[in-house]
């Protein structure tokens, strides 16, 4: 479990689960760094594809605690399930935000393609 700060204020608590047969000794890797750097780099692993729910709920005890805030404060939870190129997952995340911290931006590619030229309709097809 990670906690991520801004200017000492606490924004979001980060749990992440590995296969631990698949990337052994990764808790000896300085963790304060992007996981998904070490995923990367020392283990030639990188996510190709995931699954995201992003949902709003009352915040936990502990949650709470580390985040600074009152039980049952409005959080938004992200849970993203991380599958590498074949398709084969490798990780679940969990991140529980403040909710007056969270912004989420999203590129969406339809069908396959990567094409941001807007049809006759206005959208990107």
């Amino acid at each position: 479990m990670r906690l991520f700060r801004t200017c000492a204020h606490p924004i979001f608590v980060e749990t992440e689960y590995l296969l631990a047969d698949r990337f052994p000794d990764f808790l000896d890797h300085d963790l304060a760094q992007s996981t998904t750097q070490i995923l990367a780099n020392r283990y030639g692993t990188s996510a190709s594809t995931g699954d995201i729910v992003i949902r709003m709920r009352g915040a936990g005890a502990s949650e709470a605690e580390l985040l600074n805030i009152a039980a049952s404060h409005a959080v938004i939870e992200l849970e993203q399930v991380i599958r590498d190129g074949a398709g084969v997952p490798f990780c679940f995340g969990r991140q529980v935000w403040r909710g007056e911290m969270a912004e989420f931006s999203a590129h969406a590619i339809v069908n396959g393609r990567n094409d941001r030229t807007p049809s006759r309709q206005g959208y990107t097809t």
